[in-house]
């Protein structure tokens, strides 16, 4: 029989997820995709609360000033609105007032999610920057503002890990129990051009084995995984560009496969199920039928949390 794909990688993680584990997703839109997946199968997530950033520079500047409880913020003070620098167009005040609030709020829940037992995900989207002339950094956003003001600009393999490297050493001096993965995002970034794409993706994979060879980190091949075993466009949205669902939830089985154990699997997706009957909606107002419903959901999550309870 003919084959049509790659075998299914049998990629066991150095380490075993729980449901008292906070896990916090950061980087590429791609985050956001698994996070909101982990969060359907009952974790505790938090995905991209700056929006999200592709670059691993401006990544590391937001981790800096989540553990060190800064309150520097890079303002853009726009006609409209106000933003800043370090996160994506989603975040917009009416005034530079609000928008520290803004800020420094998400910098606080990012670093309770950070704090105790929690995993960090970091996927990296792109090494090609656009530093700031005013700035001189390279921004997590451009904000539609006119090329003059940037240079573009590709960074280097050991400029990423020197300064990644000091910021892992950072991370787990501050939170001893922080595990950290990294991921390389399988959104490929064509307006760059495909061999430009292909060259800044190369790079930071290079960092990556890097990194994960002098320090305490981990890597999870999501990259791999689409772009060799999933190797069709059908596992792509109509853009070419970014995974499906179905993508996503292949990656999902990987993630499981990785991280838990067979019965956190089994625990995960009976949560998932009972989450998808809560969102369930009738078409009609058969009282009987939303009481057995009812009784179904109250039925397997007290069922869920004997569980969990048996398996702490």
């Amino acid at each position: 029989m003919s084959k049509f794909h790659l075998p299914y990688p049998n990629y066991v993680a150095p380490f075993n997820l729980d449901f008292d584990t906070k896990l916090s997703f950061i980087g590429s839109c791609f985050s956001d995709s698994i996070a909101a997946i982990a969060t359907s199968h009952g974790f505790n997530t938090l995905s991209n609360p700056f929006g999200t950033i592709f670059h691993p520079i401006p990544i590391i500047e937001t981790l800096r000033a989540v553990i060190k409880d800064s309150e520097s913020i890079d303002f853009l003070d726009k006609k409209d609105f106000v933003t800043d620098w370090g996160s994506s167009h989603l975040l917009q005040s009416s005034n530079i007032q609000n928008h520290k609030k803004l800020i420094l709020e998400k910098r606080q829940g990012l670093k309770r999610q950070l704090s105790g037992k929690s995993c960090l995900f970091i996927t990296l989207g792109t090494s090609i920057g656009y530093r700031s002339l005013e700035l001189n950094k390279i921004v997590a956003n451009c904000h539609k503002e006119p090329s003059k003001v940037f240079i573009k600009e590709n960074s280097g393999v050991l400029d990423m890990f020197n300064v990644w490297e000091e910021v892992i050493k950072e991370l787990q001096s501050w939170n001893a129990e922080l595990k950290i993965v990294f991921t390389l995002s399988p959104v490929r970034h064509i307006k760059d051009g495909l061999i430009e794409n292909q060259r800044s993706k190369s790079r930071l994979s290079v960092c990556l084995e890097l990194l994960e060879e002098r320090n305490d980190i981990s890597y999870f091949p999501s990259f791999e995984f689409i772009n060799d075993v999933l190797r069709d466009y059908r596992f792509y949205n109509d853009d070419l560009i970014h995974p499906n669902q179905q993508a996503i939830n292949e990656v999902w089985l990987l993630f499981q496969q990785a991280y838990l154990t067979a019965q956190y699997r089994d625990i995960s997706d009976r949560i998932f199920k009972v989450n998808q009957a809560k969102n369930h909606k009738t078409l009609h107002e058969n009282k009987e039928e939303q009481k057995k419903l009812k009784d179904w959901i109250e039925k397997q999550n007290e069922l869920i949390q004997k569980l969990i309870n048996q398996s702490s």
